[in-house]
C-alpha cells in the first residue's frame, strides 16, 4: 500500500506500470514515482493540471518557473527536471506574467489585480511573498537589467515599482497590451491595443511620455537590446 497523501488533491486518479516502478496521477496533476522494492513515493512531479499561461527563466538558465490558469507556480531544476509547487499560493487567480531578477527574486502578476516579490530563502512550501494590489488588471510586467525597477503595464494604468515598492502609477486613455523596460531603466515602453507604441521617460517618481510609435496592429511584446539603443516591436498583424 502507498500512501501519497491525506489532502483531497492527493487522490489517485490512474496508474500505470512500466518496467521498473509505477507511476500514478494524483487529482492536483502530479506525477508520482511508486518504487515497488521500498513501498514508499521516489518522486513527485510537481507539474500543472491546467494551462500554463506564463513562463520565465532565471539569467543563470538554471530554474524555470511555470504558472496556470488557477494561480499555481511551479520552479523546475532545468539539469535534473525537478520541481516544486510554490506554497502557499501566491496568486488566487491567473497569472498573467513573471519574470526573474538577477538575485532570484520572482515577480509575479495575477488576475487577483496584484503583484508579487518573492524570495527564496529556504523552502518552497512556506515562501515569503510581499503581495501589492494594483489599481486595474496586470497585462505584462518587466524588469532593467539590474532588477530594481519593475514596471507593470495594466488595463488601465502604468504602475512602477522600485525594490518592491510602490514610486509611480498614471492612468491611461488606453489599453495596455504589453511592456518592456530598457536596460538602464530610464525609458520604458508600453504597447496598446490600439496599435501604438508609447515611450515613458522614468526619473524618479515621475513618469513622462516622450513619443508614440503607429503600427498597423495590436502590440504583442516589447524588448530592448541590451544597450537599450533600440526597441523591437511585435504585432497582431505579424509585423
Amino acid at each position: 500500500t502507498f500512501v501519497i497523501g491525506k489532502n483531497v488533491d492527493d487522490q489517485q486518479l490512474s496508474i500505470i506500470w512500466t518496467k521498473v516502478f509505477l507511476v500514478g496521477v494524483s487529482l492536483s496533476g502530479f506525477l508520482n514515482i511508486l518504487d515497488l522494492e521500498s513501498g514508499s513515493v521516489s518522486k513527485v512531479l510537481k507539474g500543472h493540471n491546467k494551462p500554463i499561461t506564463a513562463f520565465t527563466v532565471c539569467s543563470e538558465k538554471a530554474l524555470a518557473f511555470t504558472a496556470d490558469f488557477e494561480g499555481n507556480i511551479t520552479r523546475w531544476c532545468l539539469n535534473s527536471g525537478d520541481s516544486e509547487r510554490l506554497l502557499p499560493a501566491v496568486h488566487s487567480s491567473q497569472v498573467s506574467d513573471m519574470c526573474v531578477s538577477p538575485n532570484g527574486d520572482l515577480v509575479s502578476t495575477g488576475w487577483d489585480d496584484s503583484i508579487a516579490f518573492t524570495s527564496f530563502p529556504g523552502s518552497l512550501d512556506n515562501v515569503q511573498s510581499n503581495k501589492i494590489k494594483l489599481s486595474s488588471q496586470p497585462r505584462q510586467v518587466a524588469l532593467d537589467s539590474a532588477g530594481k525597477i519593475a514596471v507593470v503595464a495594466c488595463q488601465k494604468s502604468i504602475t512602477v515599482f522600485s525594490d518592491g515598492k510602490q514610486t509611480v502609477s498614471e492612468n491611461i486613455e488606453y489599453e495596455a497590451s504589453c511592456v518592456g523596460v530598457a536596460p538602464d531603466s530610464k525609458l520604458t515602453a508600453v504597447g496598446s491595443q490600439d496599435g501604438k507604441v508609447h515611450i515613458f521617460e522614468l526619473n524618479g517618481n515621475q513618469m513622462k511620455e516622450i513619443k508614440t510609435i503607429s503600427q498597423t496592429g495590436s502590440i504583442t511584446s516589447l524588448s530592448w537590446s541590451p544597450n537599450g539603443s533600440f526597441l523591437v516591436a511585435t504585432d497582431a498583424n505579424r509585423k
